[in-house]
């Protein structure tokens, strides 16, 4: 598998246009927020105060207020899927149609193939290759 994947699978997530100036509201709380972030990394203390709890209400609370505009920075799912459906179905041809390929290591019966955490339901990517070829 590792011989047919030429470099990594790239997916566009901004769309593809300057990118606006972020609502200063918006902009403040996620500095403010990463602050916090790294204050937690540093002390590392487990407590969850209230001032992070506010903190974190009032992000959502913006997100919502902002969506559209954050919206509106992502590429649509049709281009973000055919992008990845574009990278991936070579591979999976390849993979299928190489008879020496073997996914499993037989002496140790683990798997040679090894996936970075997405979300994605397995179901919905094969029926999105199934689609596809």
């Amino acid at each position: 598998v590792g011989s047919c994947l030429k470099g990594a699978i790239r997916i566009p997530f901004f769309a593809p246009q300057k990118l606006p100036d972020i609502p200063s509201d918006l902009k403040d709380a996620l500095i403010q927020a990463l602050q916090v972030q790294f204050g937690c990394q540093k002390n590392r203390d487990g407590k969850a105060t209230s001032y992070i709890q506010d903190l974190e209400t009032s992000l959502r609370s913006l997100f919502e207020t902002h969506k559209d505009f954050l919206h509106d920075l992502a590429v649509s799912k049709d281009v973000s899927q055919k992008a990845l459906l574009s990278q991936i179905s070579p591979l999976w041809d390849e993979l299928i149609e190489s008879e020496s390929t073997n996914l499993f290591d037989e002496s140790t019966k683990t798997r040679k193939i090894k996936l970075v955490s997405i979300d994605i339901d397995a179901k919905s990517v094969h029926g999105v290759l199934q689609s596809g070829s």
